[in-house]
């Protein structure tokens, strides 16, 4: 009764049914035996009902109906406990009905509308999702935006009704949708947010590649727009998905990160999900204590902010902590809290997730009838939205349970259902496998069949045979001559490009090195002159310049060098296993200072270890040209990132796993013909930086080749104005 009066603005519906509780305790019983229909029935008929007593008599009427179908549900609410869910979900399953039809009866509106009116039912369509905590961002459209951004928008939110709704499909259908838009628009700000959630969608259905690969489509599209909360966040969502697939030291070492970075942002949220996600991993791992500490913190944050959605996880998340203490008493009203505002929220997984938690609870206390009860509607909601996932882990826990209850053909059953959920992935995976041999079998069977009448008409056209050979050798000689041609034009480019290398070595020998030399010695003899007539400081600022001279020459000299060992296969390729984030712990702290003096911002993402096969100079010498490279043309106030994340890649059908090193910047960018001409020697030009920094041209031509000795490939994308981004990947 307190739980169903806690929700006004459905009690009206659900008068007939209290009613019928107060005068006659069978017929409670009964009702919740047709839970499922009476929800039904309340949908379709409120509107009908004009009085509680033709209410009552409906509810008979259908209830008379449907009692042969009643079994399952008689097993499954029985009790005190039961009779609480059965308010909770009479009292809900009505908003979410009507919550449900509003969203999509609002965007068929929404799609027939023009005008005014199309965009009005746009921000109910958005309103509508912000009130119901689906979308973290309320927007609001006028006359004076675009058709298409507000459509994307509109979009966005029903993918989002519909991943909470357990419809994977059709959240990806709206969201290939709501990309092609986006990216029509360049709007890459949006574009992050959609990779992210279609990411989490194909978390849901088991597309871990998928997962991963928009996961880091997102990341970057947020950091090249500067988008830091939504970077983090989407960071905060791989660190979990980490933790989830048992790599557990990465999945922490991100969590923390992004817990730092959220305390110093003062996103709120994000700090009570990164200390739940910190409280989980030590619940499970056994220190309980710790878990009790940032479990508790992360609610008293999430009851502070008053998001529903956040305070059920903190619920969740501390009610798995007491059963694990045995703090049942206090366990189980938090657990029902939560499962109440995952139904208000229309979340399936998290109701079918609070189910699963609250059979834990009765497993813990030894009450093995109410366990299975709840472990039982979890599967029933499991099974709606297709989480295999989930329905594995409550088919395990079922088959404990009633091995625990010394009930071995029960075990037996929810064992077998557990094995054949593991199995039936692998025999549709065998399904595909088998249909797609027998469509390449009926091709080649048709291709052959084909082939035996051509050979038979063939054989009643002998002089076309001659006419035919005649044709093949000619074409035959047309090809060896194009291709003698294209010998000579391939020789022809080698030659150029050889040419270009003793061009530019001759160039960079005559200017780049000839220049500043004689510029200090010209400043020498002018120190030499002077030296009796100017006072320290001016003698210090000139040993300053000629010092900052030398330092760039030097670096010239280097760079010139590894080129030339390169050019002239005098670089030696040693191979070994080494840490990465030992080998260029060094050059950080270097361009950090370099960063720092020029006013540009720093950051590095990385795990504590990165344990990678190759030469560990070419390396650290590659990486260190491509950051340089980024301060160098940066100017005061952008932002330099290195991120350093595990990957996996597959060549030739053999999978490997490693670590991709990206570089970003904010800076002046390239154009397409800019980055046409890269790594061409012939069409290369030194630039000078942002601040005035000297350059030969060479850098990236280094780190390409020093990145190319290692089977990789150096990859960029950059826009002019807007940044550049570098990156490699690099097996273990």
């Amino acid at each position: 009764m307190t739980i169903l009066c806690c929700i006004p603005t459905f009690a009206v519906k659900i008068q007939p049914v209290m009613d019928v509780r107060k005068n006659n305790q069978k017929e409670i019983r009964a009702l919740a035996e047709k839970t499922k229909y009476f929800t039904e029935l309340l949908i379709t008929q409120c509107n009908s009902w004009l009085s509680e007593e033709e209410g009552i008599k409906n509810v008979k009427k259908d209830m008379s109906k449907r009692s042969k179908k009643s079994g399952l549900f008689k097993k499954l609410f029985a009790g005190r406990s039961a009779r609480i869910i059965i308010g909770i979900i009479l009292s809900v399953s009505f908003s979410m009905a009507v919550s449900s039809q509003n969203a999509d009866s609002l965007y068929t509106a929404y799609s027939e509308a023009r005008g005014a009116e199309q965009i009005r039912l746009a921000n109910e369509l958005c309103d509508l999702a912000h009130r119901r905590e689906i979308v973290d961002t309320l927007w609001v459209f006028s006359a004076d935006d675009h058709p298409e951004h507000i459509r994307a928008q509109a979009i966005y939110c029903m993918s989002s009704f519909a991943v909470v709704k357990g419809e994977y499909q059709k959240a990806i259908a709206f969201i290939e949708e709501a990309i092609s838009i986006n990216e029509r628009m360049n709007n890459l700000s949006m574009l992050a947010r959609v990779y992210g959630k279609l990411a989490i969608t194909y978390i849901y259905i088991d597309q871990i590649e998928n997962a991963i690969s928009n996961f880091e489509k997102s990341i970057a599209l947020s950091s090249a727009t500067g988008d830091i909360k939504n970077e983090t966040k989407t960071r905060y969502q791989l660190g979990m998905f980490y933790l989830r697939k048992n790599r557990h030291e990465i999945g922490v070492q991100t969590i923390e990160n992004v817990l730092s970075i959220a305390r110093r942002i003062n996103d709120q949220p994000l700090v009570a999900n990164c200390l739940g996600a910190i409280g989980e991993y030590n619940l499970q791992y056994g220190d309980i204590a710790l878990a009790t500490q940032v479990i508790t913190e992360s609610l008293a944050i999430c009851r502070e902010i008053g998001t529903p959605k956040l305070i059920e996880d903190g619920l969740s998340r501390l009610g798995m902590v007491q059963i694990k203490t045995g703090e049942f008493d206090k366990a189980e009203p938090n657990l029902l809290e939560a499962l109440e505002l995952s139904l208000q929220s229309e979340s399936k997984i998290s109701i079918a997730f609070n189910l699963m938690t609250l059979g834990d609870l009765k497993t813990a206390q030894k009450m093995f009838k109410e366990a299975n009860r709840y472990y039982e509607q979890s599967v029933a909601s499991s099974l709606e939205i297709q989480n295999s996932n989930l329905l594995s882990v409550t088919y395990d826990k079922l088959y404990q349970l009633h091995r625990a209850a010394d009930e071995p053909a029960l075990a037996l059953e929810w064992l077998e259902k557990c094995i054949l959920l593991d199995d039936s992935l692998y025999y549709v995976e065998m399904n595909n496998q088998i249909s797609n041999f027998q469509i390449k079998y009926e091709t080649a069977e048709k291709e052959l069949e084909i082939e035996r009448q051509q050979t038979e008409i063939n054989r009643h056209k002998t002089r076309q045979n001659g006419l035919v050979s005649g044709l093949s050798v000619t074409f035959i000689l047309l090809a060896l001559l194009v291709n003698i041609v294209r010998l000579r034009t391939r020789r022809a480019r080698v030659l150029a490009e050889t040419n270009a290398t003793k061009d530019k070595f001759f160039s960079i020998i005559s200017h780049d090195l000839k220049n500043p030399a004689i510029a200090q010695r010209d400043a020498l003899q002018l120190l030499l002159d002077n030296s009796d007539k100017w006072d320290a400081a001016s003698l210090s600022g000139y040993y300053k310049k000629l010092l900052k001279s030398a330092d760039e020459q030097v670096d010239l000299l280097y760079t010139l060098l590894n080129w030339a060992q390169i050019q002239t296969g005098r670089m030696p390729y040693i191979p070994s296993q080494f840490n990465m984030i030992d080998v260029i712990r060094p050059d950080i702290g270097l361009i950090k200072n370099m960063a720092e003096n020029k006013g540009v911002i720093f950051n590095m993402f990385a795990p504590p270890t990165a344990i990678i096969t190759g030469d560990d100079n070419m390396l650290a010498t590659a990486i260190r040209n491509l950051l340089v490279n980024a301060v160098k043309f940066t100017a005061q106030g952008g932002r330099v990132t290195l991120d350093i994340s595990p990957c996996r890649s597959v060549t030739k059908r053999v999978s490997t796993e490693g670590f991709t090193i990206t570089v970003s910047d904010t800076g002046t960018g390239m154009s397409e013909e800019q980055m046409n001409h890269l790594f061409k020697i012939d069409r290369q030009r030194s630039q000078r930086g942002t601040a005035g920094e000297p350059g030969s041209g060479l850098g990236l031509i280094v780190c390409k080749e020093l990145i190319e000795k290692h089977g990789s490939r150096l990859c960029i994308e950059s826009e002019k104005g807007k940044g550049s981004r570098f990156w490699f990947a690099i097996s273990v």
